[in-house]
C-alpha cells in the first residue's frame, strides 16, 4: 500500500476494495507499520490470533497454497518481495554502516535505501 503495511481489519487481511481474504492474517509491523516495542507486539499478535480463532468454523478445510500464494497476491499487485537472503545483505549492510560510529548497526529508515543494497 506504499505505507509498508498490508491492509487488514484486526489482522485480516483484505483485498484492495476491502473485502477479507479468508484464511490470511498479519501481524507486527507488517499490519501497522514500523512502530511500538515487545509489548505492542504482543497486543497486535493477540488481536490477530483472536480474530483467527473467531474465523476458525468458518474457514475451508482444504489445503491452501501457502507462501506461494501469497507471493502470487504479491506478484499480481507488483509488491517487491524481500527474501531472506536480500534481507541478509541489508543486514550486512546495515552493521558496515553502523563500524564507523561504533554502533552495532545503522538503519535504514527509507525503502528506497534498502533496495538500492539489493541493485
Amino acid at each position: 500500500d506504499g505505507e509498508g503495511v498490508i491492509p487488514n481489519k484486526a489482522g485480516r487481511i483484505l483485498e484492495d476494495h476491502g473485502t477479507v481474504i479468508p484464511g490470511l492474517y498479519t501481524a507486527g509491523w507488517i499490519k501497522r507499520g514500523p512502530t511500538g516495542i515487545i509489548g505492542t507486539n504482543r497486543a497486535c499478535s493477540v488481536e490477530t490470533v483472536q480474530s483467527l480463532l473467531e474465523d476458525i468454523p468458518s474457514l475451508n478445510p482444504m489445503p491452501k497454497p501457502g507462501a506461494q500464494g501469497l507471493s502470487n497476491i504479491f506478484q499480481n499487485r507488483n509488491v517487491r518481495i524481500v527474501r531472506y537472503p536480500d534481507w541478509q545483505r541489508i543486514d550486512a549492510e546495515e552493521v558496515k554502516r553502523g563500524e564507523p560510529k561504533d554502533k552495532p548497526r545503522e538503519k535504514f529508515t527509507r525503502l528506497e535505501e534498502m533496495f538500492a543494497v539489493l541493485g
